[in-house]
Protein backbone atom coordinates (compact mmCIF):
# COMPACT_ATOMS: atom_id res chain seq x y z
CA UNK A 1 0.00 0.00 0.00
CA UNK A 2 3.02 1.93 0.86
CA UNK A 3 4.06 1.54 -2.73
CA UNK A 4 1.14 2.30 -4.34
CA UNK A 5 1.06 5.89 -2.71
CA UNK A 6 4.52 6.80 -3.60
CA UNK A 7 3.65 6.42 -7.44
CA UNK A 8 0.76 8.11 -6.71
CA UNK A 9 2.29 10.88 -5.31
CA UNK A 10 5.40 10.86 -7.48
CA UNK A 11 3.04 10.58 -10.78
CA UNK A 12 1.40 13.81 -9.54
CA UNK A 13 4.25 15.32 -8.96
CA UNK A 14 5.94 14.53 -12.28
CA UNK A 15 2.82 15.62 -14.15
CA UNK A 16 2.28 18.99 -12.17
CA UNK A 17 5.57 19.77 -12.64
CA UNK A 18 6.67 18.85 -16.36
CA UNK A 19 3.92 19.91 -18.66
CA UNK A 20 5.46 21.09 -21.96
CA UNK A 21 3.66 24.13 -23.95
CA UNK A 22 3.92 25.18 -26.81
CA UNK A 23 4.52 29.44 -28.32
CA UNK A 24 3.30 30.59 -31.09
CA UNK A 25 4.53 34.03 -32.57
CA UNK A 26 2.79 35.82 -35.73
CA UNK A 27 3.51 38.64 -38.09
CA UNK A 28 1.94 41.76 -38.25
CA UNK A 29 -0.27 39.93 -41.48
CA UNK A 30 -1.11 37.19 -39.03
CA UNK A 31 1.35 34.76 -40.70
CA UNK A 32 3.14 31.78 -38.42
CA UNK A 33 6.36 32.70 -38.26
CA UNK A 34 7.58 30.34 -35.25
CA UNK A 35 6.08 27.57 -32.99
CA UNK A 36 7.96 26.06 -30.55
CA UNK A 37 7.51 24.14 -27.50
CA UNK A 38 9.27 25.78 -23.71
CA UNK A 39 10.62 23.14 -21.85
CA UNK A 40 10.16 25.14 -18.24
CA UNK A 41 6.19 25.56 -18.07
CA UNK A 42 6.85 26.00 -14.29
CA UNK A 43 4.93 28.67 -12.86
CA UNK A 44 7.02 31.74 -12.04
CA UNK A 45 6.29 34.57 -9.20
CA UNK A 46 5.69 37.11 -12.16
CA UNK A 47 2.87 38.29 -13.30
CA UNK A 48 1.48 37.38 -16.68
CA UNK A 49 0.87 39.97 -19.69
CA UNK A 50 -2.33 40.42 -20.19
CA UNK A 51 -3.59 39.71 -23.76
CA UNK A 52 -5.84 42.21 -25.26
CA UNK A 53 -7.87 42.27 -28.31
CA UNK A 54 -7.02 45.16 -30.91
CA UNK A 55 -9.31 46.58 -33.37
CA UNK A 56 -7.84 46.51 -36.80
CA UNK A 57 -7.51 49.64 -38.07
CA UNK A 58 -8.11 50.46 -42.15
CA UNK A 59 -4.67 52.16 -43.74
CA UNK A 60 -5.89 54.66 -46.18
CA UNK A 61 -3.66 56.39 -48.14
CA UNK A 62 -4.11 60.40 -48.44
CA UNK A 63 -4.46 59.82 -52.67
CA UNK A 64 -3.92 56.99 -54.53
CA UNK A 65 -1.58 58.25 -56.60
CA UNK A 66 0.95 57.45 -53.93
CA UNK A 67 0.76 53.24 -54.18
CA UNK A 68 2.19 51.46 -57.06
CA UNK A 69 0.01 48.20 -58.36
CA UNK A 70 1.47 45.01 -59.58
CA UNK A 71 -0.94 42.60 -60.43
CA UNK A 72 -0.86 38.85 -62.27
CA UNK A 73 -3.16 36.53 -63.68
CA UNK A 74 -4.21 34.03 -63.58
CA UNK A 75 -2.59 32.21 -61.04
CA UNK A 76 -2.22 28.63 -61.51
CA UNK A 77 -1.78 29.77 -65.31
CA UNK A 78 -1.82 27.65 -68.38
CA UNK A 79 -0.65 29.46 -71.19
CA UNK A 80 0.11 32.74 -70.41
CA UNK A 81 0.66 34.95 -67.58
CA UNK A 82 -0.16 38.32 -67.46
CA UNK A 83 1.59 40.94 -65.54
CA UNK A 84 0.04 44.74 -65.32
CA UNK A 85 1.35 47.04 -63.15
CA UNK A 86 0.56 50.95 -62.24
CA UNK A 87 3.38 53.19 -60.92
CA UNK A 88 2.66 56.37 -59.63
CA UNK A 89 6.83 57.16 -59.07
CA UNK A 90 9.65 56.03 -61.68
CA UNK A 91 10.99 53.84 -59.18
CA UNK A 92 8.58 51.75 -58.50
CA UNK A 93 8.39 50.41 -62.34
CA UNK A 94 9.50 47.32 -62.90
CA UNK A 95 12.58 46.89 -65.00
CA UNK A 96 13.38 43.21 -65.52
CA UNK A 97 11.64 40.14 -65.09
CA UNK A 98 12.82 36.57 -64.07
CA UNK A 99 11.67 33.55 -64.01
CA UNK A 100 12.96 30.73 -62.12
CA UNK A 101 12.34 27.00 -61.36
CA UNK A 102 12.61 25.23 -58.20
CA UNK A 103 16.07 24.41 -58.79
CA UNK A 104 16.86 28.16 -59.12
CA UNK A 105 17.76 27.62 -63.18
CA UNK A 106 17.02 31.06 -64.26
CA UNK A 107 14.32 30.01 -67.38
CA UNK A 108 13.50 33.57 -68.87
CA UNK A 109 14.72 37.37 -68.32
CA UNK A 110 13.17 39.89 -69.71
CA UNK A 111 13.49 43.74 -69.52
CA UNK A 112 10.70 46.07 -69.93
CA UNK A 113 9.96 49.68 -71.52
CA UNK A 114 9.63 52.14 -69.24
CA UNK A 115 6.47 53.17 -70.99
CA UNK A 116 5.17 50.04 -70.67
CA UNK A 117 2.03 49.05 -67.98
CA UNK A 118 1.61 45.37 -69.22
CA UNK A 119 3.62 42.24 -70.46
CA UNK A 120 2.97 38.75 -71.10
CA UNK A 121 4.75 35.74 -69.98
CA UNK A 122 4.68 32.49 -71.93
CA UNK A 123 4.51 29.56 -69.85
CA UNK A 124 3.33 26.67 -72.71
CA UNK A 125 6.70 25.30 -73.15
CA UNK A 126 6.88 24.94 -69.44
CA UNK A 127 6.05 21.77 -67.07
CA UNK A 128 3.46 21.74 -64.34
CA UNK A 129 4.87 22.77 -60.85
CA UNK A 130 6.06 26.32 -59.43
CA UNK A 131 7.59 29.05 -60.32
CA UNK A 132 9.17 31.90 -59.06
CA UNK A 133 8.72 35.73 -60.65
CA UNK A 134 11.58 37.85 -59.73
CA UNK A 135 10.59 41.70 -60.23
CA UNK A 136 13.23 44.03 -60.61
CA UNK A 137 12.51 47.59 -60.17
CA UNK A 138 14.26 50.97 -61.43
CA UNK A 139 14.50 51.68 -57.58
CA UNK A 140 16.51 48.87 -57.20
CA UNK A 141 14.32 46.71 -54.93
CA UNK A 142 13.63 43.26 -56.08
CA UNK A 143 10.32 41.61 -55.08
CA UNK A 144 9.70 37.63 -55.70
CA UNK A 145 6.01 36.43 -56.28
CA UNK A 146 5.06 32.07 -56.91
CA UNK A 147 2.97 30.97 -59.26
CA UNK A 148 1.97 27.55 -60.08
CA UNK A 149 2.10 26.10 -63.55
CA UNK A 150 -0.94 23.60 -64.83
Amino acid sequence: MKKLFLLVVLFALQTAYSQTTIQFQYDAAGNQIFRGIVLSASKSSAPEEAVTAEEPTAITPQTTEELPQFVFYPNPVKEELQLQWTTPQAKDQPKTFRLYNTNGQQLVQESITPESQKHTLNFISYPSGVYNLQVEYIGGETKVVKVLKE
